[in-house]
């Protein structure tokens, strides 16, 4: 169909004019030649191509020569072992992330066996007079702490545990002159919100076990609503039929008054409980 097109497209289809011949270098064989013919004598006149060897020989060699040097010769023999014998790039990293696992498990093993808490320097005072808080923010201090949870009763000491750069690890430790308020506490203050964030509180299950820990835990529960629901198992608490006989608009005290030396307070009211109006009865 080419025959058809007009000339100026023919020209696009015209083949390329042959290279031009260039004769062979001196010691380039021109293709053209004939093959040489095989003949013993001229084939045993060619040079004679060495047979290949192994590296063997180089290395003990080389070895020879470094040993008079004075060098050590231990790490040629290991280094080209490793460089034959090797594992691929993904079983060497799945070998070290096992390597690593098995040392942090080690690691943990070792601490809980050296783990003792009643040798930690930090750590003084009553553990059942101790209140653990937790999910603290980062911004709470001391005196927050303190603030808080001085309601409750006379405070001893707060620990706030802080890193090695001063910065604080969100969990400390509140402890109590009194048993009692330690319960009160731990009562009381689960879900306590403090610069905009609710805590966790426990008992200090560490020195005093985890079994004993819990059992001071429900105990401090228990005391607690006991407490708080009997309200005739001391001298100076209020007995309710003698209400019947109160005139009208008389305050009625109640065993949680500030000046009660047993005051268990209130996080809504800080300690102050307002007195309860009775009405007279008639029948």
């Amino acid at each position: 169909m080419t025959h058809q097109l007009p000339p100026n497209l023919i020209r696009l289809f015209t083949s390329r004019p042959p290279l031009p011949y260039t004769p062979p270098l001196p010691g380039d064989q021109d293709p053209n030649d004939p093959p040489q013919p095989k003949d013993r004598d001229e084939i045993s006149n060619r040079k004679k191509v060495r047979p290949l060897d192994g590296v063997a020989a180089f290395l003990e060699r080389v070895k020879q020569e470094a040993a008079d040097r004075g060098e050590a010769t231990d790490d040629i023999d290991e280094q080209g072992q490793a460089q034959q014998f090797t594992h691929a790039k993904i079983t060497l990293a799945e070998m070290a992330k096992e390597e690593k696992k098995r040392k942090k498990e080690q690691e943990k093993k070792e601490g809980l066996e050296k783990y003792d808490p009643n040798k930690d320097p930090e750590a003084i005072g009553d553990p059942f007079k101790t209140l653990f808080l937790a999910r603290l923010s980062y911004d709470t201090t001391e005196k927050d702490l303190h603030r808080e949870f001085d309601m409750y009763g006379p405070i001893e000491r707060i620990r706030l545990v802080r890193d090695k750069e001063g910065k604080s690890r969100g969990y400390a430790f509140v402890l109590y002159e009194r048993e009692r308020d330690m319960r009160a506490a731990y009562k009381d203050a689960e879900g306590l919100k403090i610069n905009g964030r609710r805590i966790m509180v426990d008992v200090e299950r560490g020195r005093a076990g985890h079994r004993q820990g819990q059992e001071a835990a429900t105990a401090a529960a228990t005391a607690v609503e006991e407490e708080d629901t009997t309200m005739d198992r001391r001298p100076n608490a209020v007995d309710t039929s003698a209400c019947l006989a109160i005139p009208v608009s008389v305050p009625v005290p109640r065993r949680h008054e500030a000046s009660d030396p047993h005051h268990l307070s209130c996080r809504s009211t800080r300690g102050i409980r307002p007195p309860i109006v009775v009405s007279t009865l008639y029948f």
